[in-house]
């Protein structure tokens, strides 16, 4: 997998790296376009990076009034659960912050997972340009599973699931019982001008090296299916999830 791979010695740095590197990508894609269409990931991995942009300086310095918010995933649970991706970043940083509620797009998980799909990618349409048929996000964030997962596509999920979708529903087992997800799919990650993944500890070193280092096991290893058409895509991980890269 061909990827700019940048390792940190903590999570910190690594957060405060990401912070840096996505408040230069805002200026100068306003200057350029005039929005920046971002899609959110969830997880523990990005809650210092989330928890930076409620401070200074990012606050006073990324112009949050022009910046369009998205979710790769979600679990199909309350806007009030622990466990939504959505209430984690609201509570972490965007309800403190400018932003329109209009540039606020979440997935409506409450409706079950192929409904909330099919309203999603409605949504998700409407920022494509006129005469496209998909979005371009000026920046997709995505964490890494211990078994590989990406955003909510799990091992073994057939690829043809996602060929011609921007959004699916999924499930997958948390323990002994089903969690139904919504997902973006690889069509929509792919097509983004920058994919980030942040992954962070020794427990996801094996399946960082085999998904950068590993063969091209898309079934077993579904973050290999990311691989942006024209953009740029960039692995930020702390030392522990790197151990194993050499």
């Amino acid at each position: 997998m061909k990827a700019d791979t940048r390792v940190y010695e903590s999570l910190f740095r690594m957060s405060k790296a990401a912070a840096e590197w996505i408040a230069h990508s805002v200026e100068c894609t306003l200057d350029a376009r005039g929005q920046y269409l971002i899609a959110l990931s969830g997880g523990s991995t990005p809650l210092e990076l989330y928890q930076l942009f409620s401070e200074e300086p990012y606050t006073s310095d990324i112009d949050w009034t022009r910046i369009v918010f998205f979710w790769s995933d979600e679990r199909c649970v309350s806007t009030e659960s622990p466990d939504s991706n959505y209430h984690q970043a609201m509570k972490t940083f965007i309800e403190q912050l400018p932003v329109p509620l209009g540039h606020i797009h979440r997935v409506l998980g409450e409706r079950g997972g192929q409904a909330a799909a099919l309203a999603y990618e409605e949504t998700l349409l409407r920022y494509a340009d006129s005469g496209q048929f998909i979005p371009v996000f000026d920046l997709v964030l995505l964490g890494l599973g211990e078994d590989g997962h990406t955003a909510s596509i799990f091992p073994g999920s057939p690829l043809a699931t996602f060929e011609n979708k921007l959004a699916v529903g999924t499930q997958t087992m948390i323990g002994e019982t089903p969690s139904e997800r919504v997902t973006m799919t690889p069509r929509l990650i792919n097509a983004a001008r920058t994919v980030i993944f942040m992954v962070s500890g020794e427990k996801k070193a094996e399946a960082v090296r085999a998904t950068l280092k590993g063969p091209n096991d898309l079934l077993h290893w579904p973050a290999r299916r990311i691989s942006p058409q024209s953009g740029e895509l960039i692995w930020m991980l702390d030392s522990a999830a790197a151990r194993y890269l050499g």
